[in-house]
């Protein structure tokens, strides 16, 4: 399978949920919380549960814009050597299961471990696309070319402020999918705004015909069911890491997997018309920043509208066999700043080769 279809891939997958009347579920998970292993362990359940494409975010010093339980999760992945090559092997694991993953990171980590050599390894290892909510202006235009080489959707976020020249400059960019924040602040520091998220997305498709994924303080199945007639995604992050917040990994895979169950099940009904599109998007600009304190985010029986029927009904350790030998042995690099080297870990990996690709085979889930 050619690298050059991850973005596809996920576009597929928004497609065919929308055109089967309800949008997709994201949901988001930092990679190396409560540990590497753990954390894939839980995506694994993510999508056995009912997720349509898994976000997996990628630990950082500086979050400046998360709320205090993905900055506390982080702050852990940190703390146990969570490496980019990790992200690669979540990446693969999700693939080799049939679903998407995007990544989610800060601009640094990407810079740092160099723009096209980031992309040419996502890719690899069987990616869809990147969210980077601060991506510098001047560094679009390496970043565009980076992620359309390497087949990569190129995911930005409109933040519900945003004014229409903003919202047309944004989702311009994006390939994908455009990520709607569905309030202001930090994540997880309060509850979507359904009218204001509607609106927004409203407003996005006036300028573009790519999907409108919708996230930020969607917690429950009524936010999830509140915005569902108008996105064609459904990010949901915070109320994911909480549940990792138990007394065991068992427990909170438990605490996970009913929580995506209500989640799903909201998404099935009702069932909404699909959308027609027929706006034309303006030419791709540069793209600043986004408004200061926004981040995009992300077992019942399959839904009838689902290809996917994986055994539900098992102990949640039986994935632990399929996840044995993922250690990978990039080392991080101390954090860089204004030209003098210190001890604070930081996202960005050292510059020896990588040895990620795309997995042999895979089901591809849409």
């Amino acid at each position: 399978m050619s690298e050059q279809d991850g973005r596809a891939w996920l576009e597929d997958v928004l497609t065919a949920k929308r055109e089967r009347g309800r949008p997709a579920l994201i949901g988001y998970l930092p990679i190396g919380h409560p540990s590497v292993p753990a954390s894939i362990e839980a995506m694994v359940a993510m999508v056995e549960a009912g997720v349509d494409i898994v976000e997996i975010g990628l630990p950082h010093h500086d979050p400046v814009m998360d709320g205090p339980v993905i900055r506390q999760a982080t702050e852990n992945a940190l703390r146990g050597g969570t490496r980019i090559a990790d992200l690669f092997t979540a990446v693969t694991a999700l693939a080799s299961a049939g679903v998407p993953a995007v990544c989610m990171t800060y601009w640094d980590p990407v810079e740092r471990y160099g723009a096209e050599r980031f992309a040419r390894d996502l890719a690899g290892a069987g990616g869809c696309g990147v969210i980077v909510p601060d991506l510098p202006g001047g560094r679009a235009p390496e970043w565009t070319a980076s992620t359309d080489v390497h087949g990569l959707a190129r995911i930005l976020v409109v933040p519900p402020d945003a004014s229409d020249e903003q919202i047309s400059r944004i989702a311009s960019a994006c390939t994908g999918f455009v990520y709607a924040a569905g309030r202001l602040g930090l994540t997880g520091s309060g509850e979507v705004d359904i009218a204001q998220a509607k609106n927004l997305v409203d407003r996005v498709r006036r300028v573009t015909t790519n999907p409108v994924c919708v996230g930020f303080g969607i917690s429950t199945p009524a936010h999830a069911a509140g915005v569902a007639s108008s996105a064609d995604g459904v990010i949901v992050g915070t109320a994911l890491v909480k549940c990792l917040a138990a007394p065991s990994l068992d427990a909170g895979l438990t605490r996970l997997t009913a929580l995506i169950e209500s989640l799903a099940s909201s998404l099935r009904a009702p069932a909404r018309a699909p959308r027609a599109t027929a706006c034309v998007p303006p030419p791709v600009m540069a793209v600043g920043a986004p408004s200061a304190g926004l981040k995009p985010q992300t077992p019942s029986p399959a839904p009838a509208d689902s290809p996917r029927a994986p055994d539900r009904t098992a102990d949640p350790r039986s994935r632990r066999s399929r996840l044995a030998g993922t250690a990978v042995d990039e080392p991080w690099s101390s954090r860089v700043s204004d030209g003098d080297a210190s001890t604070t870990p930081t996202a960005a990996c050292s510059t020896s080769p990588t040895t990620a690709s795309r997995p042999p085979s895979r089901t591809r889930s849409v």
